[in-house]
């Protein structure tokens, strides 16, 4: 079993994530050239492959529980779900500029998008948050706290090397934002799935509806205070899913 009970143990796991991600994108690449595989279909593949990967080793190696459903009382999830509903409208108000065309790009870009989603959201909300917050001795704010940070600083390592590509290293920053919301979003919900459709929303109007994306800089700032006002429950009040809870000092 390869528990993730160091730092560097969670690290090294991040790192072998991403080769494996890195891996699989070149051989869907290859699929696509040698097979003559239509595009859509490859990029599902790529991401079918990477979720399988996730899950074997999750089950197999790592064996971090990951909660799809929540045991937060309804109540307290209320703020998180309506900033999720705001997001969502406001980022598919009717301001597009050119139509959408059903074409190989948009469901290519759905599949990407979705895959994207799920195989980071798991990895990153899943099972690095989950395996760091383990990790700790004993429920502390500012325990949680830090292992949120770190966890999105991991997230927003996947990007340098895309952001290096491009020579826009605001994607980094743009990538430690993000990732910052859906941890929180996460810690809030108790459940990974809320984080799920942020991220797809969010990555969905950046490649279909451009002309509804937000700037960065403001993009970024929103995240900032959306993360806090999502972790009020956590600041004020000490609340996480009960689960997390008796999660902690486990290890």
């Amino acid at each position: 079993m390869f528990k993730l009970k160091t730092y560097t143990s969670v690290i090294l796991y991040s790192v072998i994530m991403f080769i494996i991600f890195v891996m699989a994108t070149v051989v869907s690449q290859n699929l696509l050239i040698e097979t003559n595989l239509p595009i859509t279909l490859s990029s599902y593949l790529q991401y079918i492959i990477i979720m399988l990967i996730l899950v074997i080793s999750n089950v197999m190696l790592t064996k971090v529980p990951i909660f799809f459903t929540s045991k937060i009382p309804f109540k307290k999830k209320i703020i998180p779900y309506v900033l999720l509903i705001i997001f969502i409208v406001y980022s598919m108000r009717p301001t597009m500029t050119h139509a959408l065309s059903f074409d190989e790009y948009l469901f290519n870009s759905i599949a990407y998008v979705f895959g994207t989603a799920i195989t980071q959201e798991y990895l990153f909300s899943g099972v690095i948050l989950n395996a760091l917050i383990r990790n700790l001795k004993k429920f502390s704010r500012s325990g949680i706290i830090m292992q949120i940070i770190l966890t999105s600083l991991l997230f927003a390592a996947y990007y340098i090397v895309q952001a290096v590509r491009v020579e826009s290293y605001e994607q980094v920053i743009y990538a430690f934002s993000f990732g910052l919301v859906v941890t929180s979003l996460y810690m809030a919900t108790g459940s990974i799935v809320p984080s799920i459709i942020l991220h797809f929303i969010f990555d969905f109007v950046s490649y279909i509806f451009p002309d509804n994306a937000i700037n960065p800089t403001l993009t970024a700032l929103g995240c900032l205070v959306a993360s806090i006002i999502l972790l009020i429950p956590l600041l004020k009040d000490k609340y996480i899913d009960p689960r997390l809870y008796n999660y902690i000092g486990k290890n």
